[in-house]
């Protein structure tokens, strides 16, 4: 290199740090809300650096959370998603529900491959009913959570299976604690929405009293306490809510304590509350009851296990049961258990009840039932037995489907890779592909919860994570434990520290987490805590050419590392050739900011120089 072309160089990256420094400052004034002085009169700038010519891809740094939050439920049930005034609080089937089914699909569920596969196109969203079909829409709606959204995304979709002949997406993970969760609908259309017929309103029928052994009829007077029926023409399980009434205002509603034999019978006993009393009356025949739990179907979302939440590799399941356990996730731990599961299953407001909901519908007007639902009594379907004998695969499914299939693509974001087939794709393949722009990730660290982020991977081309000449596959060196890319790391984001063994965060072997009833401590409770404004401020010096903040970087043996996530190497992003690249941060947020008091000490000279 002559001295000219030394000369020419040395000001090219003068000129990059000048333009570097000054869209960072003013990017952090935006950031921070600061309002510039207004000129006394306008001048008409630039805005671009004069004489700059060529096409260059702009810069994006990604920030996204790694907080707990990105772990619930995709559709919370009391948002007004349509703007009309009204919140779902079901499905709504005129919503097209965003998620890694097609909502104008149907599916069937496959046995044998433990996944759901598209058999039909749908123009209006149903399924045909007695089929054996599953509406997407409806399955987007009751199984997607918001890690779910935003992987599907930035690049389709978690791939489970990702070969040059077929992709299967996979949801989330989720532990059976306050991330899993239930949800209840009892539409008359539900048949065209799941493969199942159920009541759409509760049945009713006539029983007589019975005495405590269910051999004989005996008076029953409306009023608090035990009271049972005998030889019912309505069935009641174990939990369910139960109206028995000798007229339209004298009646009585408690839930179902105890049955004849089983789980579910048709002589049963009702636990009333003084709340559950109307009127007056006592009958040993002509009672009629009304079974108000067995409307619709119940669908729970979690993951099994033994053991750590981190270790865990078992496949995300659906639980599907007839009638309305809307609070199958609400109990005070283990969430979305089938009864069986569950050891001394007591109401919540008993010693050791601690897998029940104790609801009573006369308190709180809902007919959830109060206790777990039956596998086998109340299971809806076969699908996946989780290791437990075919004999259970009854109402259990693994979230698992098959995406872009030849013949079958509908409306699905789908590309066709150069051997001819087709992949799922997101923002990243659209622009990062053809190298429209160029992507980096920062994320929040589990090791370091409460401080600022990590660097996943530096802004560079996107086309080093795919095989974009060939099939679309994601290459697989950067997909191993530790690998620098964003696929890589997006995937392995879960929840961290939880206990199977006690349903906790607590000890050594979980994640030391307290319950946060003190001041949370970094290193515990790691799946909590989000300095986006740190991770935001971190972007910042990553462009302005700065190093890692050493209060942010850890050491081996960390809780990121167990999970396989990289720390990379900061790489400074511009270069003579590419000095002039706008540059962009793009922050995904799953919750409220948290934890940054720390940061108004850090001034703009931090940033770049």
């Amino acid at each position: 290199m002559n001295s000219n072309q030394r000369h020419r160089t040395q000001s090219n990256r003068a000129q990059a740090r000048r333009l570097r420094r000054a869209r960072i400052v003013a990017a952090t004034l935006v950031a921070l809300q600061l309002t510039p002085v207004t000129p006394a009169f306008a001048l008409t700038l630039a805005q671009a650096p004069l004489y700059a010519g060529g096409a260059i891809p702009p810069l994006v740094m990604l920030d996204i959370s790694k907080d707990q939050q990105l772990y619930k439920k995709a559709y919370n049930d009391y948002s007004d998603l349509d703007g009309d005034g009204a919140l779902e609080t079901t499905y709504k089937h005129s919503i097209d529900y965003y998620g890694y089914f097609d909502p104008a699909k149907c599916y069937t569920y496959s046995t044998g491959a433990h996944r759901y596969e598209p058999v039909a196109v749908s123009a209006d969203k149903y399924c045909t009913a007695g089929a054996g079909q599953w509406s997407g829409n409806f399955l987007n709606w009751a199984t997607m959570a918001r890690m779910d959204a935003v992987r599907k995304l930035l690049y389709g979709g978690l791939r489970s299976t990702d070969t040059g002949s077929a992709t299967v997406l996979e949801r989330v993970y989720l532990p059976p604690d306050a991330h899993s969760w239930a949800k209840h609908y009892a539409g008359v259309d539900i048949d065209r929405l799941t493969p199942f017929s159920v009541n759409s309103a509760a049945p009713t029928g006539t029983a007589n009293g019975s005495n405590s052994g269910y051999s004989g009829n005996s008076s029953q007077s409306i009023g608090t306490g035990t009271k049972r029926f005998r030889n019912s023409t309505v069935t009641a399980c174990i939990g369910d809510q139960v109206r028995a009434q000798l007229s339209a205002s004298n009646f009585m509603i408690g839930y179902v304590s105890a049955v004849s034999s089983g789980t579910c019978s048709n002589s049963f006993a009702i636990d009333v509350h003084t709340s559950g009393v109307a009127g007056s009356g006592s009958a040993s025949t002509g009672w009629t009851v009304a079974n108000l739990t067995d409307v619709g179907i119940s669908i729970c979302n979690m993951t099994v296990g033994t053991s750590k939440s981190h270790g865990n590799t078992n496949p995300p399941l659906m639980r599907v049961a007839r009638g309305d356990y809307g609070l199958w996730g609400a109990n005070e731990r283990w969430q979305c258990h089938w009864r069986a599961e569950s050891t001394s299953p007591g109401r919540s407001d008993t010693l050791g009840g601690t897998r029940s909901n104790g609801n009573r519908q006369s308190l709180s007007g809902l007919a959830s039932a109060a206790f777990e639902p039956s596998q086998l009594d109340r299971g809806l379907g076969n699908g996946f037995a989780a290791g437990r004998g075919t004999s259970y695969d009854n109402g259990q499914f693994v979230v698992r489907v098959q995406a872009c299939v030849a013949g079958m693509l509908g409306g699905e974001k789908c590309k066709q890779y150069p051997d001819g087939n087709y992949k799922p794709i997101g923002l990243l393949q659209v622009y990062g592909e053809p190298d429209l722009m160029r992507f980096g990730l920062m994320t929040g660290s589990y090791q370091k919860n409460i401080s600022g982020g990590v660097l996943r991977k530096n802004v560079d081309s996107f086309t080093n994570e795919v095989n974009v000449n060939t099939d679309g596959t994601f290459r697989s060196a950067l997909l191993g434990a530790g690998a620098a890319g964003i696929v890589n790391t997006m995937n392995r984001l879960r929840i961290y520290g939880y206990n199977y063994g006690d349903g906790t965060y607590l000890g050594s072997g979980g994640d030391n987490c307290d319950f946060q009833l003190t001041n949370i401590v970094e290193g515990r409770c790691r799946s909590w805590g989000n300095p986006m404004a740190e991770i935001y401020l971190e972007s910042l010096r990553y462009y302005g050419g700065r190093s890692p903040n050493a209060a942010y970087t850890y050491g081996s043996g960390s809780a990121d590392a167990t999970l396989g996530l990289p720390q990379a190497s900061w790489s400074d992003p511009l270069d003579n050739d590419n000095y002039c690249s706008p540059l962009n941060v793009l922050v995904f947020n799953a919750s409220v900011s948290s934890f940054e008091e720390d940061l108004a000490t850090r001034a703009i000279d931090d940033v770049g120089g």
